[in-house]
């Protein structure tokens, strides 16, 4: 507004979030605890109400956002939905894709179960589950409740959908200097995958 630029539209996030000790975990490698997964995610410009958004959103809304935005069609491909629409619940997933330790996450109202891979999903099988409403420090493991197995099946599709790329990787030539750097932002470790 100091710039005259209230005509813009600003949006403000975040890729990950920082463990600062929640469930014995530090930074933002490891395990997807929510101190992990709970971003900021602001959008703010003309003709926009402050509101809060109530069903769970992820980084994939924001293209089909931008797009509303915009005046310009969502491509159907896009697996997210617009924020500016948005109004059920859905389901939501997360990925460390480590070749070593990979890790799968489902959200879907309030609950969340860990899992290593969508075939492990498939057959109901899961690493541990939190009902978030509950427990919403995942301090507490479900372990006498069915269902984070059926959770677990009813989005393995979703989980592998997901998985797919949408483009060939290319490689990117890094100097010594911007791989250091990203070492010490904590990117670029050993795990293939990374």
């Amino acid at each position: 507004e100091g710039r005259g630029l209230g005509r813009g539209f600003v949006l403000f996030t975040s890729d990950h979030g920082e463990a600062l000790g929640e469930n014995q975990d530090l930074f933002h490698d490891g395990k997807l605890w929510e101190s992990k997964l709970r971003i900021p995610l602001l959008v703010r410009g003309p003709g926009l109400a402050p509101r809060d958004v109530e069903p769970v959103v992820t980084l994939l809304d924001l293209a089909p956002t931008l797009a509303e935005i915009a005046g310009l069609p969502s491509d159907p491909a896009w697996p997210g939905e617009s924020l500016l629409s948005i109004a059920h619940e859905r389901p939501a997933c997360a990925f460390l894709l480590k070749t070593k330790s990979p890790e799968v996450t489902v959200l879907e109202g309030g609950r969340k179960l860990f899992a290593t891979s969508p075939e492990a999903l498939a057959s109901g099988t899961f690493d541990s589950a939190f009902d978030l409403a509950r427990d919403p420090h995942e301090e507490l493991p479900v372990t006498s409740e069915a269902w984070p197995a059926e959770l677990a099946r009813r989005h393995a599709a979703l989980v592998q959908a997901l998985l797919v790329p949408a483009s060939q990787a290319a490689p990117v030539p890094l100097t010594g200097a911007q791989q250091q750097e990203l070492g010490q932002l904590g990117y670029g470790g050993g795990d293939e995958g990374e």
